[in-house]
């Protein structure tokens, strides 16, 4: 039976056919009922449809934390902590190791003053560059996230590798190193996203101007 948000009779729960992954949850934090007539980005519906109903990826939303517990690995790495600043369809997921006590500045250093050198404020001109030509910019924002949450595995499994083998890990080491590879990245999407938003502002011109 076809349901939308108008539907009387919308499952409470259902059971997945498959393991949840970090991505699915990033996906429905992110939503923004894609591929569907409510998408405030899409080309379905009309003005009236897209505008209908609060979607969950919204822009208000400061900081989500995806708590990932893993009882079969050792104690060290048994809690992830994958963090996303700003609204969720322009960010990403980044995961940290929590037997630590320092977290990497770019994560822990926000404050009042808008700055590049800070992953919420980042996020948030992305978001706010982004938002006005978001089928412009979706494929860099997918291309982002996917790099970046792979990464993250990647981080993960490394280390979990090493633990099995008997050697030391140095955690804080190991956040701040992802820390480092996501900003670098989070630089080139801004750098990319504000380059196409210039470029499509209402007062560009062209034949050689």
């Amino acid at each position: 039976m076809k349901q939308d948000p108008r539907s009387f009779f919308i499952p409470w729960c259902r059971k997945p056919y498959r393991k949840i992954t970090i991505e699915d949850v990033k996906y429905v934090l992110s939503s923004h009922y894609q591929d569907s007539p409510y998408d405030p980005y899409g080309a379905e519906g009309d003005h009236h449809c897209r505008r209908a109903f609060r979607t969950i990826g919204i822009n208000r939303t400061s900081q989500t934390a995806i708590l990932q517990l893993r009882p079969n690995q050792p104690q060290e790495t048994t809690g992830i902590q994958w963090l996303s600043y700003g609204s969720m369809p322009y960010n990403t997921a980044v995961p940290f190791f929590t037997q630590v006590s320092t977290t990497p500045d770019y994560f822990a250093s926000t404050t009042d003053k808008v700055a590049t050198d800070s992953f919420y404020w980042a996020n948030r001109l992305i978001a706010g560059l982004a938002d006005a030509h978001f089928s412009s910019h979706v494929g860099d924002l997918d291309d982002y996230q996917e790099t970046t949450m792979a990464w993250g595995h990647e981080m993960i499994g490394r280390v979990d590798q090493a633990l099995a083998r008997g050697e030391d890990v140095d955690f804080e080491a190991e956040n701040q190193a992802m820390s480092d590879k996501v900003q670098e990245a989070t630089d080139q999407l801004l750098e990319k996203v504000l380059l196409d938003a210039s470029n499509l502002m209402t007062n560009h011109f062209s034949l050689s101007d």
